[in-house]
């Protein structure tokens, strides 16, 4: 991984350890401080948004120019890569997706990654696809590591629908695979 690369994932990784204790804080206040708390956690979340969509542009930056277009547009390459170009490919897929803390638990960022992980094993894909998943995973493992296993996100408001993220990784602990 390039300096610039841990370095925005260790600023990443930060605000998430941040929103993990604001949702702590939270289910320990009264009803009086949990509104603030619930606006620290949704500016924080913006925060990371604007880092996350500035860093996925640094990334893809550093991708060579004739396999750039299918990054961006998550389309199979049409031509063969290399080690290194596959690594750097992967590290643009491989931001760790703090959004995701809302609704999903440190165990569920754990098995969407194993998820990500065996299906990037499947054959039948494109080297692009491949790559993309093994970037995911890294990007669910590391946050997972940030937050912890033991996370767990504050309810769904009433009325919520849950998130297919969530489905998933509920399927996969249930089942074992989805």
């Amino acid at each position: 991984m390039t300096d610039a690369a841990q370095s925005s994932n260790l600023r990443i990784l930060s605000y998430a350890a941040e929103y993990a204790s604001l949702v702590t804080k939270h289910r320990a206040a009264d009803n009086y401080a949990q509104p603030t708390l619930q606006s620290k956690m949704g500016d924080l979340l913006e925060t990371c948004r604007r880092e996350l969509e500035a860093e996925s542009l640094r990334r893809c930056e550093k991708v060579a120019a004739h396999i750039r277009n299918p990054v961006r547009d998550r389309t199979s390459f049409d031509c063969a890569i290399d080690g290194a170009e596959a690594e750097i490919v992967r590290l643009c897929y491989a931001t760790p997706p703090v959004l995701t803390l809302d609704n999903l638990s440190g165990e569920d960022l754990i098995s969407l990654a194993d998820l990500y992980e065996g299906w990037s094993q499947d054959c039948r894909l494109d080297q692009r696809t491949m790559i993309e998943l093994l970037g995911w995973s890294d990007g669910m493992r590391m946050l997972a590591d940030a937050v912890g296993a033991d996370y767990a996100p504050l309810p769904l408001r009433e009325g919520a629908k849950m998130s297919l993220l969530k489905f998933m990784a509920n399927k996969m602990r249930s089942t074992g695979k989805t």
